[in-house]
């Protein structure tokens, strides 16, 4: 019997610790929260890009893989002189990828029984990608047009960025916040209530480009007439969150 009402005097404090621990809890987590009030604000900017990245691809095959490399070297290198050419800096032009492989082709051998595929070595194929940043967008279309004459057969990857954005997402981010503040006023002339410091800020900005063209063709494809290239616009965007202690 003793044993028996130690047990349940246990029991009772140990309920009694834990409701008193969970009471504290709430009491933390409601005082973190209360009296706070966050508001969100989006800001965006619009502008002309003001430099063009493309990429030049130039592909040849060949017997020997000694003929594929150096037929590919010639022409990649006629397609640099003609870039640093049109005023290109060096540092603005890149390999971004090189590779030189063997071409297979496969015959079924139908006097066999049953019939077998042959893989017979028919030559390589070399393959250079250079990128290019062209800071002068007035001249991308005759850039495209000179490059594949120069040698490249293939052109693709090409999108517009703006090179110091800095200015832009200030602006983005002044808008955003002068949002965040509109709103907050409101809330606090709807719940009537008196927002006093800010006590938190988040910021997340990109620059989702709302205009990007691309191209994939064989120069075989291309017209003889320079093609016209629109950059478009770009977009910064700035969301802002603002957090105020509220009486």
């Amino acid at each position: 019997m003793k044993y028996l009402n130690h047990l349940v005097f246990v029991v009772i404090v140990f309920l009694l610790s834990l409701t008193l621990l969970v009471g504290v809890y709430i009491l933390n987590i409601t005082g973190e929260t209360e009296g706070r009030i966050t508001v969100s604000g989006m800001g965006e900017v619009y502008a002309v890009p003001d430099i063009a990245n493309v990429s030049f691809s130039v592909i040849n095959e060949a017997k020997e893989a000694d003929g594929a490399l150096q037929e590919n070297a010639r022409k990649v290198n006629e397609v640099i002189d003609f870039l640093k050419e049109e005023e290109i800096e060096e540092s603005d032009i890149k390999t971004t990828s090189f590779s030189i492989y063997p071409r297979y082709e496969y015959y079924s051998d139908r006097e066999m029984l049953p019939p077998e595929e042959r893989r017979v070595l028919v030559g390589y194929e070399a393959r250079q990608i250079v990128e290019v940043k062209i800071r002068n967008i007035d001249k991308i279309g005759s850039i495209l047009e000179g490059g594949v004459a120069a040698g490249a057969n293939r052109v693709s990857n090409l999108s517009f960025s703006i090179d110091d954005e800095s200015e832009l997402k200030k602006e983005a981010r002044e808008k955003a916040i002068l949002e965040a503040k509109k709103e907050a006023k409101e809330i606090e002339k709807q719940l009537g209530v008196t927002l006093k410091k800010i006590v938190g800020f988040n910021e997340d900005s990109s620059v989702p480009g709302i205009y990007q063209r691309s191209m994939m063709q064989e120069a075989t494809e291309m017209d003889a007439v320079t093609p016209v290239i629109e950059p478009g616009e770009n977009k910064i965007e700035s969301r802002v969150k603002i957090t105020y202690e509220v009486q």
